[in-house]
Parts: structure tokens; sequence; C-alpha cells
């Protein structure tokens, strides 16, 4: 449970990244002149920096529910459907989260035996 409640971190790295990318469209799209490349690169690079200093945020949840599902084989719905909801979530949150998502991902969808 309190790898879980860690896990909602993913949320706000979520939208964060895609508060970015509306920011780039907008950017691209809406102004008349051409917009600067510079800028938008470093909007992106921002981005990209927010994930990987957030990254070590979860190790700690991911330590509780790798323990909760091979050790203690937690088998409760509530458990894997959040592992599920939070693995997908970080896998749309690219490119840092993805890999931690398709991990928690393997996780909510591991059969027990």
């Amino acid at each position: 449970m309190i790898g879980c409640l860690f896990l909602i971190v993913a949320i706000l790295d979520f939208f964060q990244f895609y508060s970015l990318l509306v920011l780039v469209l907008q950017q691209l799209v809406l102004f008349a002149e051409p917009p600067d490349p510079k800028l938008i690169a470093g909007s992106i690079s921002a981005g990209i920096v927010t994930q990987l200093v957030s990254s070590p945020l979860y190790i700690l949840p991911l330590v509780f529910c790798s323990i909760a599902s091979f050790k203690y084989k937690l088998q409760a719905s509530w458990y894997k459907r959040l592992l599920k909801v939070f693995g997908v979530v970080m896998v749309l949150t690219p490119p840092i989260n993805t890999l931690i998502g398709v991990y928690i991902v393997f996780l909510g969808w591991r059969k027990n035996i």
C-alpha cells in the first residue's frame, strides 16, 4: 500500500510532460512568426531533466511493490489494479518513466504461483 501511495508522483510527471507538449505545440502553431528553435529545445530539455530529477523518487515505491509482489505474493484486486493504472500512466510519460512503467505493468499483470 505504501508503495502505491508513493507512485502518485507518476501522475504529476504525466501532467507535467503533457502540459509541456501543449506549450510547445502552442509555440509552433499559434504564433505567426517562426518559433525560436532554441526556446523549443530548451523547454523540451527542461521537461526531460525534470523527469530525470524525479526518477530517483521511484526507487522506494519500486522496492516496496517488488517485495509485496515477489516475497509476499500479494494478490489483492485493488493492488493489481493500482499497479496497472500507475504503470500505464508511466508508460505514457516518455522518455524516462517508460522503463519504470513497463516494470510496474509487469508487476500488475504477473501471476503468482
